[in-house]
């Protein structure tokens, strides 16, 4: 996963050659162009094929998993579909200091997101999924807002086709892009390969 905020460039967790899934934060400022490791600072466990959202002064990670020793190879991996929060302050503190950040770092929300696969992304003070796929892989076209009074999830819409993996673009505080995505989980099929966009408004 990445994030760029601040002029800083955040790649967060992914997988090695050998298909072992990253706990780790490497991170570039963008006036020194030099990549460093983040000491003693790191995902709340390996993830890989999730997303890091900037939601105002927080920072939001959506969704994800990780391969399991059995896994490796076969192009398997165990979804997860949990959201962590931290704050920036504390994030940005850990790459301007070089000293390790002590104390509590990301918290899990107390609800799981609505579907695995799904696209998340953020306004300024709210944080959506769209799309995704249920338990038996199909996709689905529901879009969601998070609750921070409820603490939950909450349907605010449909998209017109059902879409995994899909690719979100921001064009406000109440509207966006949905690009692409899969409307079947056999990835290797060109036929499942979405290539409409659709756009999205609510009030």
């Amino acid at each position: 996963a990445t994030l760029y905020k601040d002029d800083i460039l955040i790649v967060a967790g992914g997988y090695t050659q050998d298909y072992a899934t990253l706990q780790s934060i490497d991170v570039m400022r963008v006036t020194t162009k030099q990549w460093s490791t983040l000491v003693n600072f790191t995902l709340p466990r390996p993830l890989m094929q999730h997303q890091l959202i900037s939601c105002g002064d927080v920072v939001y990670i959506c969704n994800g998993g990780y391969t399991a020793e059995h896994q490796k190879g076969k192009g398997l991996y165990t979804a997860l579909q949990s959201t962590w929060k931290m704050s920036w302050d504390i994030l940005n503190k850990a790459v301007l200091s070089d000293h390790p950040v002590v104390g509590r770092q990301w918290m899990e929300l107390p609800c799981q997101t609505p579907f695995d696969a799904s696209s998340s992304f953020s306004s300024p003070h709210s944080l959506f999924t769209v799309g995704g796929a249920d338990s038996e892989y199909h996709p689905q076209s529901a879009v969601h807002i998070y609750s921070l009074s409820q603490s939950k999830w909450v349907s605010i819409g449909q998209l017109k086709v059902p879409r995994m993996l899909s690719g979100t673009v921001q064009l406000g505080e109440r509207a966006f892009l949905v690009v692409g995505g899969l409307n079947h989980h056999r990835t290797h099929n060109k036929d499942t390969i979405l290539s409409s966009v659709e756009f999205v408004y609510f009030l």
